[in-house]
């Protein structure tokens, strides 16, 4: 994917200037912390790989991509990171440069990463709140497989939940199935277009409304009960995450703000290919993040 007007860069463990920078981003959307050059530093000794988008002479995006485990991470999912798998470690995008595709651009920059490492499979998290992050997470070919309301321990706020998404690089198939998806949600209120998938058999979706924005440019508000719900689909039932959606203009507005919509589909009704390795995937993540409680 390029991007006119703005250059990917690979941060390598010598480069002192793009090290700063990418400290400097940091700062700029986490907040000051002493050893952001530091962590980054251990980071690139570990094997991360790390890419961040310029604008001229400034870093204004960034991802980080862990390859194999790490034991000093403490992120339950690399407690046992599958063999074929790379860790979407983080992405961050300066407040001043969201809306221009620049975090999508990087995260379709992962597949190459993990090709390039001998991975078939992304696994991320995303935190619930975080609506144009997820968005841009299956956009770029990611399904959400797990809800975890615990992933880094209990907090009480619910602040450490998160969705882990999981992008299976075979299944190159899967763009055709999400269009159908998508195309399903936005059928589902005409009788005569209902369940019509193209070469697809009828689909079984369900609808939670997730968000609602509370601003022009957010924050997102993660709606509680909509939470318990994305819950129950994924762990209890063979439901996946497939894209987040806005209904149409006259049904998204209620007294808080328009909402959007995660629209997940039920593995019964996906091509058996993808449905059996999908199932998988969730018995496999469920049984990595049992490990680790």
């Amino acid at each position: 994917m390029s991007l006119e007007g703005f250059e990917i860069i690979r941060v390598v463990p010598d480069d002192e200037e793009a090290i700063d920078s990418l400290a400097d981003l940091e700062t700029t959307v986490l907040g000051e912390r002493a050893d952001w050059v530091e962590d980054t530093q251990d980071c690139l000794a570990d094997g991360w790989v790390i890419e961040a988008v310029m604008d001229g002479d400034k870093m204004v995006a960034s991802t980080f991509t862990a390859v194999e485990a790490d034991r000093h991470d403490d992120s339950p999912t690399l407690v046992r990171l599958p063999a074929d798998a790379v860790h979407g470690k983080g992405s961050m995008v300066d407040p001043n440069y969201r809306g221009h595709g620049l975090q999508l651009a990087l995260l379709k920059r992962r597949e190459e990463i993990a090709r390039e490492h001998g991975k078939q499979r992304i696994i991320s998290t995303v935190r619930p709140e975080n609506a144009p992050s997820l968005h841009n997470f299956l956009a770029a070919g990611g399904v959400v497989v797990h809800y975890d309301r615990e992933f880094f321990g209990p907090d009480p706020t619910g602040d450490t939940a998160r969705l882990i998404v999981v992008q299976d690089l075979q299944l190159p198939e899967w763009t055709t199935v999400q269009k159908a998806v998508i195309k399903g949600y936005k059928d589902r209120d005409n009788p005569r277009k209902t369940g019509d998938s193209g070469s697809l058999p009828p689909l079984t979706l369900s609808v939670a409304p997730m968000y609602v924005d509370r601003g022009a440019s957010g924050p997102y508000s993660p709606d509680a009960s909509a939470r318990g719900y994305i819950d129950l689909l994924l762990r209890e039932a063979d439901y996946v995450g497939v894209s987040l959606q806005r209904p149409a203009r006259d049904q998204i507005y209620t007294d808080e703000g328009p909402r959007a919509e995660l629209v997940l589909a039920s593995l019964s009704t996906l091509p058996e290919r993808i449905a059996e390795r999908l199932q998988a995937t969730k018995s496999e993540i469920r049984h990595i993040l049992a490990l680790a409680r």
